[in-house]
C-alpha cells in the first residue's frame, strides 16, 4: 500500500482542498429549521390563571370571616352569675400519714441502694443455677473449678477470689463451689 492510499493521507488531502472542490454532503434546502414555540403566551395564560385563583380564594376567606353573625352580649357569663363553690364540691383524701421519726429507724438500718434480701436470695439462686453448671473441680495448692455458661456455651476456669459477673467465688471444695453475692452465700453443686 502506498502512502497516498492511506486513510490519513486521504483525509489530509480533503482538508487541504479548497471548499469549492469539495463535494456537498448535505443539501441546504433539505435541512429542517427548528420550530419556534410561542412559550410567552402559554406562561402569560398560566400566570393570569394563578393570579385569578389567588384573588378568588382571598375573597372567599374575607367573605367567610365577616359573614358570620355576631354573638349577642358577652361570650362569658359574669362572675356575679356564677355560684360560689362549697366544701362539698371537693373531696379531700387524707391518708394515715406518720411522722418522719417512724420511718427514720428503718432508713438507718437498711441501705436504700440495695435490693431487699429476700429478693436478692430468690433471684441469685435462680439466676446462678440456671445459667451456670459445675463441670469439674481441680483440687491442689490453689483449687480451680470448671464452670460452663449454659447461655453462651463457654467454659470458664475460676479460683477463689475470682468474679463471675456479679458474684465472687468464696471457696472451692470437693463437689461444690460457694459464691458470695451481696453478702449472701450461694452454692453450686456438681
Amino acid at each position: 500500500m502506498t502512502k497516498s492510499h492511506l486513510p490519513e493521507e486521504k483525509l489530509l488531502r480533503l482538508i487541504r482542498e479548497k471548499p469549492e472542490n469539495r463535494p456537498k454532503l448535505v443539501d441546504q434546502k433539505a435541512v429542517a429549521k427548528p420550530i419556534k414555540k410561542d412559550n410567552k403566551n402559554l406562561f402569560g395564560f398560566l400566570n393570569g390563571t394563578l393570579i385569578l385563583a389567588f384573588i378568588g380564594l382571598m375573597l372567599l376567606l374575607v367573605y367567610s370571616t365577616f359573614d358570620k353573625p355576631q354573638p349577642q352580649g358577652d361570650r362569658w357569663p359574669k362572675t356575679d352569675e356564677l355560684e360560689p363553690a362549697t366544701t362539698q364540691d371537693f373531696v379531700l383524701i387524707q391518708k394515715d400519714v406518720k411522722p418522719f421519726a417512724h420511718y427514720q429507724g428503718q432508713l438507718e438500718t437498711r441501705d436504700l441502694f440495695e435490693r431487699p434480701l429476700a429478693q436478692v436470695t430468690a433471684n441469685a439462686r435462680v439466676d446462678l443455677t440456671k445459667r451456670y453448671k459445675l463441670v469439674g473441680i481441680v483440687l491442689g495448692a490453689v483449687p480451680e473449678a470448671i464452670v460452663e455458661d449454659l447461655t453462651s456455651r463457654t467454659t470458664v476456669f475460676i479460683r477463689p477470689g475470682d468474679r463471675l459477673e456479679s458474684v465472687q467465688v468464696k471457696t472451692i471444695e470437693e463437689g461444690r463451689v460457694v459464691f458470695l453475692q451481696e453478702g449472701l452465700e450461694i452454692e453450686l453443686k456438681q
